[in-house]
């Protein structure tokens, strides 16, 4: 949790455009004391600099604590690795004084590809613990995102990975609007991406100028390639709005790469969850803010094939259910907020006791407990 959270502070501290969105890239060199350019300066540290913060005594138990010694890692200098107990005083100590460095350059590109997995790292994250800076800070990408995403310009991967950030800041959220976004997106991904003969989708909107050949990415690297993200969308799309034809179109996606499956783990989460029966997790409530012990329990929650739907009853409800038929039918019993835990549509009874709902959420199923998987279907010839 601690490497988390600092990693993504440093992304809302010093990779946040004032705009909402983040910027791509920090240069591995910046200045040294002469002016000249060094590698990895701003970054590392030598015994004498952490000791001219801390003082000698002190500065030697977070030395040991940082893994910082004479020699270094490079030219002398040290890369902090924890390898012990770091005073919180000291570190924040060490920050304040890294901070006087000259920085290293920043590229201000603002890539909506990157964009949205961030989007979806910090969204993730702000429900899980429980931190709404974070969720805060994936909205504001996301608004920001959304005003340029539909540029002719744009790639496949563009939108794919937006269209999780979005799904990922519905269920952080309980906005309704996200995933109206993330629906939309979807929608022109298939109009403008979709391979509608054999699956799966092209790297380039179709008329796109200048190109001999339209390429299908089927290989993710160091991030997921598009067709692996957008597979895993529209199935999670599907188990939110009922709509066959999400589960359809991801289905056929996971059918055009099958061969290439090796190269795309990013893939096997999509073949994992069409393999599983996901959870469809609901709890209402009557008013925002409450019903925060069964939401504690959620949080707390290993649930890597779910959907979740977090509902308040009264103005909007209605509008709600209808994006989200998971939650039609399902109310806050005797004025509390309560769960409500099924796999296709077969539920356990609601709760409003956190114990129960946790219990209900560890329950585990066997794999094809009374059936052998369905075949992956052929795409539209």
């Amino acid at each position: 949790m601690r490497i988390v959270r600092e990693t993504l502070e440093y992304v809302v501290r010093e990779m946040t455009d004032p705009r909402g969105g983040f910027w791509s890239a920090s240069d591995a060199d910046s200045p040294g004391p002469g002016g000249e350019e060094v590698e990895g300066h701003f970054f590392t540290w030598t015994p004498s600099e952490i000791e001219a913060v801390l003082g000698k005594k002190r500065g030697a138990l977070v030395e040991s604590a940082y893994g910082v010694t004479a020699r270094g890692d490079l030219d002398g200098r040290s890369i902090l690795r924890r390898v012990g107990d770091v005073p919180e005083d000291a570190r924040k100590q060490l920050l304040a004084a890294r901070s006087m460095r000259a920085p290293p350059a920043i590229d201000r590109k603002i890539i909506p590809f990157w964009n949205g997995l961030m989007i979806s790292a910090l969204a993730r994250a702000g429900f899980a613990l429980g931190e709404p800076r974070y969720s805060t800070a994936a909205a504001r990408a996301a608004e920001f995102v959304l005003a340029h995403v539909s540029d002719k310009e744009r790639f496949l991967d563009d939108y794919a990975a937006v269209a999780q950030g979005l799904i990922d800041l519905y269920e952080a959220t309980h906005d309704p609007r996200w995933l109206s976004e993330a629906i939309t997106l979807h929608r022109s991904l298939d109009a403008r991406f979709g391979d509608a003969a054999a699956g799966g989708y092209f790297l380039t909107p179709e008329g796109k100028q200048g190109l001999l050949t339209r390429e299908k990415p089927s290989h993710d690297g160091v991030v997921p390639t598009g067709n692996s993200l957008a597979a895993l969308n529209l199935l999670r799309l599907a188990e939110l709005t009922g709509d066959e034809r999400f589960r359809r179109r991801g289905l056929e996606s996971m059918a055009a790469f099958s061969s290439r499956v090796s190269a795309m783990p990013a893939m096997l989460a999509a073949l994992d969850w069409w393999l599983d029966e996901p959870l469809e997790v609901v709890v209402v409530r009557q008013r925002d803010r409450c019903g925060m012990e069964l939401l504690d329990v959620l949080q707390h929650a290993y649930l890597p094939d779910s959907v979740r739907a977090i509902a308040t009853e009264g103005r909007g409800f209605e509008k709600h259910w209808h994006l989200v038929p998971l939650i039609q039918g399902r109310r806050a019993q005797r004025g509390k907020p309560t769960a409500y835990v099924c796999r296709k549509n077969v539920c356990d009874l609601p709760t409003s006791d956190p114990a129960i709902f946790a219990r209900q959420l560890a329950k585990t199923m066997p794999l094809f407990p009374d059936r052998s998987p369905a075949p992956l279907p052929a795409a539209n010839r």
